[in-house]
This record gives C-alpha cells, sequence and structure tokens, in this order.
C-alpha cells in the first residue's frame, strides 16, 4: 500500500511544534492460510497471593489449543479492567489458530473469579500471574525452554496491558510482551500537569525525579477516575455478596438483615476493590489532589516502578484517541525498554479508550506477528539483556520490522460511510521530540480570565470514554468548533493566542510545546489546547486532546512551558 501525503495541520494556535518523517506505507500482519480447530476448556485455578502470600483465589480461566498433539508456545491473554475472560475470546481464538496455547482468565475481583481488585498490584494481580507462567509449564500442550520455563508470551489492552508488562518486568520466564493501550505512570495518568517542559514521566532514583509535572501538582482526571472506580464498584451486573457469590461479604460483617445491609452499603461504596485502593479513591475525589500515599500506591501499580526490569522484547500498540493513557505513557515505556538494551516497536493506531477505529484487525495480526517472531519453535529466547549492534538499531533490535508504524486517514470512503486508513511507517520510533523541530511564533495581547463560582464549565472538548460530543457546528467563527466534533471555549473564561497563516502544510507527529505567562493567583488550573484553523476560520482540536496543567506560585507571574498532547 502506498500511502498518498495530503496536506496535514495548518495550525494557528501551536509553538514549538515537532515533525517526524515517515517512510513508505506497508502493512505488517500474520496470515492465516488455513482455518484450524479451536479446542476451549474452561478451568479453575487456584492461586495463593497477598503480601504475606496467604490469600488464596479461585482464578476463572479458560485455555484454548490448536488441533494436534505438538507442544506449542503459550500466549497469556489479559482482559481488560472490569473484564472478564469471556472479553477477549475472539482474540484468543485467533491466536490459538495461529498456531499457539493461550490462555485467558478473569482477574482476581472481576466476574466468577474470587479475591478483590488491586489495580495490578505486584502483591496480587501479578503475582497471580507468574503462578499462571507456572501452571503453563505443566500443561503437555505448552513448549518449554526448560523445566518449569514455558515458552510463553503476555498480552492484553488497557488495565491487560499494564499487567502485560509489570508481569514480564516481575517474572522473566515471560519471553515477549505485546501491550495495549497501557499506562506507563498511573499517578501521572490520572493527576496529569503537563507544565514543566517535557513529556512526563518518572527517571528513577527516589520519588523526586520527574521529568515535567509530577503528580503531586497535578490535575485530578476526575471524570475518568470515576468512571473507572464506578464501574469497579457498582459495575455492569456485578453480583452482590451472599452465599454462591465470588463477592465475599466484608470482614466483621454480622449476621442477619443488619449485616447484609452493611454489607450490601458496602459493596456500593468500594465493590470489589481492595480497602486500601478504595480509601485512596474517596480521599483523591474529595480532595481533588493526590496525596504521597495515593502516588505510591499508585506508582507501585505501574511499570515505571520497575523501569529497570523492563527488557523483554515489546511491540507498544497506543490509540491517538487517547485522553486517559496517551502516547506519552507509551513513550515512557519504550524509551525504558530500549534504555535496558531490550527490543521495541512503536505502533500508534487510530482508536483507544476515546473511541476511534479501534483497527482490531490490524492489531491481532501485529500481535500474532510479534509473537511468531519471538516465540517460535526455533527461535531461542532472548538473553536477559539484549546488545542492539548499532546498524540494526533502526530495525527493531534485527527483527527487520519496522520500528515505527502509526495509522493516518487519507480520505472518505463514501462506499462504507467512514475514513479510509493507510499505515506509514520508519525503520526507527522518533520519540515524542521527533527529527526536526519547527517554530511557530504566536501572538496576541495580555488576557484576563476567571472562572466563577458556579460557573459553567470554561471549556468542553470531549468527554472520557466518549470522544468528541455530537456534530461539529456550522458556525465558521474560529475556536467555536472544528471536523472533530463540539469544541466551545467559553468567553471570559479562555484565552486564545494566533500564528499568523502558514506559508505552507506543516506535519505534526509527536508533542508540540508551548511557552506561557500566567499570573494573579498563587496556583492556577490551566487546560492547553492547539487548534488547527483552516481558511474558512473552522477549527478542530486534533483528536480532541487537551494539556491539563496546574502553575503554583504564579501571582507575580510565571512563565512556564507546556507539552502538548503527542498527537499526527
Amino acid at each position: 500500500m502506498t500511502v498518498r501525503w495530503r496536506p496535514r495541520r495548518r495550525f494557528l494556535v501551536a509553538a514549538v511544534a515537532v515533525v517526524a518523517l515517515l517512510g513508505a506505507a506497508a502493512t505488517l500482519g500474520a496470515v492465516l492460510r488455513q482455518p484450524v480447530g479451536v479446542t476451549a476448556a474452561s478451568l479453575r485455578i487456584g492461586v495463593v497471593d497477598g503480601p504475606r502470600d496467604d490469600q488464596h483465589v479461585v482464578l476463572d480461566a479458560s485455555f484454548f489449543t490448536p488441533a494436534g498433539q505438538g507442544r506449542l508456545p503459550a500466549i497469556l491473554l489479559a482482559p481488560g479492567f472490569g473484564e472478564t475472560r469471556y472479553a477477549v475470546t475472539p482474540e484468543a481464538e485467533y491466536l490459538a489458530r495461529a498456531g499457539f496455547a493461550v490462555l485467558t482468565w478473569s482477574p482476581r475481583g472481576t466476574g466468577a473469579s474470587g479475591g478483590q481488585i488491586g489495580l495490578d498490584s505486584p502483591d496480587y494481580e501479578v503475582r497471580d500471574t507468574s503462578q499462571l507462567v507456572t501452571w503453563l509449564a505443566r500443561q503437555p500442550r505448552v513448549l518449554l525452554d526448560r523445566p518449569g520455563d514455558p515458552r510463553v508470551g503476555i498480552t492484553g489492552a488497557s488495565y491487560g496491558g499494564g499487567l502485560a508488562l509489570l508481569a514480564a518486568a516481575y517474572d522473566h520466564r515471560i519471553n515477549a510482551v505485546v501491550a495495549q493501550s497501557a499506562w506507563n505512570n498511573l499517578a501521572t495518568a490520572l493527576f496529569p500537569n503537563a507544565a514543566g517542559g517535557g513529556p512526563v514521566s518518572w527517571v528513577g532514583g527516589g520519588p523526586a525525579n520527574w521529568v515535567g509535572g509530577g503528580p503531586a501538582s497535578g490535575v485530578f482526571a476526575r471524570q475518568w477516575a470515576g468512571l473507572l472506580f464506578t464501574q469497579g464498584s457498582a459495575g455492569f451486573g456485578t453480583p452482590l455478596p451472599g452465599p454462591g457469590s465470588p463477592v465475599a461479604s466484608p470482614a466483621g460483617s454480622a449476621a442477619g438483615p443488619a449485616g447484609s445491609a452493611a454489607a450490601v452499603r458496602q459493596h456500593v461504596l468500594c465493590g470489589r476493590f481492595l480497602p486500601s485502593i478504595c480509601a485512596m479513591y474517596q480521599q483523591a475525589a474529595q480532595a481533588g489532589q493526590a496525596t504521597p500515599a495515593a502516588i505510591s500506591l499508585l506508582q507501585r501499580s505501574s511499570p515505571v516502578s520497575v523501569a529497570g526490569r523492563m527488557d523483554a522484547p515489546t511491540l507498544l500498540i497506543q490509540g491517538e484517541h487517547d485522553s486517559l493513557f496517551d502516547l506519552g505513557q507509551a513513550d515512557a515505556n519504550y524509551r525504558a525498554i530500549r534504555h535496558n538494551g531490550g527490543p521495541a516497536a512503536m505502533v500508534w493506531f487510530a482508536g483507544g479508550h476515546d473511541g476511534g477505529d479501534q483497527q482490531t484487525g490490524y492489531v491481532d495480526s501485529l500481535t500474532a506477528a510479534w509473537f511468531t517472531r519471538w516465540l517460535a519453535p526455533g527461535h531461542a529466547p532472548p538473553p536477559t539483556r539484549l546488545p542492539v549492534p548499532p546498524s540494526l538499531a533502526r530495525f527493531t533490535a534485527g527483527t527487520g520490522q519496522p520500528g515505527f508504524a502509526v495509522s493516518r486517514v487519507l480520505g472518505f470512503d463514501p462506499s462504507t460511510d467512514g475514513v479510509t486508513l493507510g499505515i506509514a511507517t520508519a525503520g526507527a520510533y522518533p520519540g515524542l521530540a521527533g527529527t526536526t523541530r519547527t517554530a511557530v511564533p504566536l501572538t496576541g495581547p495580555p488576557q484576563a480570565i476567571d472562572h466563577p463560582p458556579g460557573g459553567a464549565p470554561p471549556s468542553l472538548s470531549g468527554f472520557p470514554g466518549l470522544g468528541a460530543l455530537g456534530a461539529p457546528p456550522a458556525s465558521p467563527a474560529p475556536f467555536t468548533g472544528g471536523t472533530s466534533g463540539v469544541t466551545f471555549d467559553m468567553p471570559g473564561q479562555s484565552a486564545a493566542f494566533t500564528s499568523a497563516p502558514l506559508a505552507a502544510a506543516l506535519d505534526v507527529t509527536g508533542s508540540p510545546t508551548v511557552r506561557i505567562r500566567v499570573g494573579g493567583a498563587p496556583q492556577v488550573t490551566l487546560f492547553a489546547k492547539v487548534y488547527d484553523v483552516d481558511q474558512a476560520g473552522h477549527a478542530t482540536l486534533p483528536d480532541e486532546l487537551v494539556a491539563p496543567l496546574r502553575v503554583t506560585g504564579a501571582r507575580a507571574g510565571r512563565t512556564v512551558t507546556v507539552t502538548l498532547p503527542a498527537i499526527d
């Protein structure tokens, strides 16, 4: 396939734009030549977890194998947050037909599995996953590297993607990883702060070593946190505590109607979350900011806490339409893996937590191809640390596969009433800083803004999980809307700075940055956006993404560098 480049972003509200020049287009996929029969077995697998290894939990699981008798590489397939093993059955069957033994399960605290949600805690979900690796090593259909050590990869999306990265860092029996829409740091995802001059990430050595704004001063992602917590507490069809239910009654609850009522009240408040997770959320929701204890808990459930141990061959697939785990989260994971000498490739696809095109077939084929490359019976497992010769650095540590691929809209297809996508690739992932920097001067006088008590939201650009709201408005006035959906900035509560019309089209792949001066209050919370304004004055907010920031010490005025969301 050849990508037809078209004039893209004509940024009129931007400062420093980052450009990465990509090469020709290609589609990487695993081709299934013949339909293969798949057998699925329902299982109940007991594990022991907890900080003291004293909590016995039974996990509801499924084991998929293709027809035949020989030994096969295995794949652990973890579902997303609040989902059960049934949610990933189509992908499990696809991977089984591609020649893998696939184990799926409902994580602790979900579906028919016991226990409570630990938020991918190393003491709970990660420890459970390691025991599933041991279970695979005992199966007659699973290929072994050595006794007790199966040839195994792990994959998952969102909650499952975060678990995949954590599990591979803790258990080096896992030979390869495909993580989709995952996070690097839950603290910076739920308490982002774009004021700091660079992508927000933790670089190790202590809790103060933050690049960019740290979560202690971050803006609470209230809607996302509320949606996730509600799904894990009340959920969709979550069973109530009682006889025969996987939901245990709270410890110490009394018998009889009064005790049952108390159990239900506690269940509605905390659902199947561990008490520590429930308490953390309740405190953050009330205070609107992260406490040191919350940051520590969230960080421990994040790949950033084991950045020095992430070295398994990893394919990172991240959505361009994602205000929860944006492209910067995947970028931080990529940099950690490459720093440790591990092979890694990056794919940006046209979907994400906010919708878009999830490109399911494309993602499945990428996943199968990656595991075929690293788990094939004739391929020796990689050493703990894999040096990369400079001559091969641009090709995914010598795999021959593109190091970077990004989905792009080519145009509108009236026959399907949808967009046509192309895949652009490059031999190496350039990072969010790109390879070329272009400065775009902005102009505009100092502007006073305010958010009166009880006032309407100062800005409207999207809703977590739903992306753009509604159809584009007809008004041609700048900053009132665009083809991405409803975007509105309240007069008197927003400031705008624009560039002169650009002389030529500007392609942006990465994170633009802008320097602004803020003053008048000791602490100011803002949401920065970069709009693409066309010749008719219609403004488009790329991927409906904004950059939350909190500026402290600003009463006398303070200049900060804001890192805007990564886009393409």
